[in-house]
């Protein structure tokens, strides 16, 4: 795979997930990527996450709608058909892909503990369900790096989320992360 024609990230980005993803390698749980696109940020996951299971969580038909709060995309923007991704993340072992709209696949992993999620589906509605969804369910040390930190459906969805408990750390390019204590 051509990690350069499979993810919009540009490398000090890429460089900053596996780092994160690396830090959690060793914690209890598996590994989720809510906003797969065309499979670039899950190959780097891959390579951190030793043998632990991938879980990826995308529409695979784009956005799925339109979001006041996320200018820069609209309906269908960012649609990399499942078979591609798929083909793209061939040689990634133990991946599962959940396609579908995220509040009816999320359910699909309930009952797993996590380690790691990376979050990049931009707008606000899926944020704030991946952040409820996500939290309880996080090891502790575990992290959730979100994509597009300083976007306005972002900071929203952690407003929501965070306020009263921690407040979010922003990293380098447009990632920021929260750890599980």
């Amino acid at each position: 795979m051509d990690i350069n024609f499979s993810t919009l990230l540009p490398w000090s980005e890429l460089c900053i997930l596996l780092e994160e993803a690396r830090k959690c390698s060793t914690l209890e749980g598996d590994y989720v990527e809510i906003g797969v696109y065309r499979g670039g940020s899950a190959f780097v996951i891959s390579l951190a996450k030793k043998n632990k299971t991938l879980h990826l969580f995308d529409t695979f038909e784009g956005l799925p709608w339109n979001d006041p709060l996320f200018e820069s995309g609209k309906k269908g923007d960012y649609r990399a058909p499942l078979e591609e991704v798929k083909n793209n993340l061939s040689q990634c072992p133990n991946i599962v892909f959940h396609p579908g709209i995220l509040y009816d696949t999320l359910v699909e992993i309930s009952a797993l503990k996590i380690a790691f999620a990376h979050v990049d589906v931009d707008l606000y509605v899926p944020i704030l369900e991946s952040l409820s969804f996500l939290w309880p369910r996080m090891a502790q040390g575990g992290v959730i790096l979100l994509h597009d930190f300083q976007a306005k459906s972002t900071q929203k969805a952690l407003g929501v989320c965070f306020t009263h408990i921690m407040e979010p750390i922003k990293l380098g390019g447009a990632y920021g992360k929260v750890v599980k204590p």
